[in-house]
């Protein structure tokens, strides 16, 4: 979802919009702003992770789902859009040991 509204929402202000337009009459434009649900506040996170953490999080986890896999067309590597040896030196960088 991009902002307060998800696409189908979108579409459906702006068709009200047009036909607000084409049928305002005078200089005035009065909009009927019901069918707008409240905007909703975001959830503030449990937790801040800092990058490191964020990218030991995912490396980790693509790992698994590749069986710990790093090179080949099935490869973490692959999966992640890194070069072996890249991610092998993140791995080291980040302190990523095979169970």
């Amino acid at each position: 979802m991009r902002g307060a509204f998800n696409f189908r929402e979108r579409v459906l202000a702006a068709a009200n919009f047009l036909i607000a337009v084409i049928l305002s009459t005078g200089n005035t434009l009065q909009l009927d702003v019901s069918f707008i649900s409240p905007r909703q506040t975001a959830q503030e996170p449990e937790e801040m992770k800092t990058l490191e953490e964020v990218e030991r999080f995912h490396i980790t986890r693509v790992l698994g789902v590749c069986n710990w896999r790093i090179e080949g067309p099935q490869g973490a590597a692959k999966r992640l859009g890194l070069h072996p040896s890249t991610l092998r030196s993140r791995m080291r960088k980040l302190n990523i040991n095979r169970p």
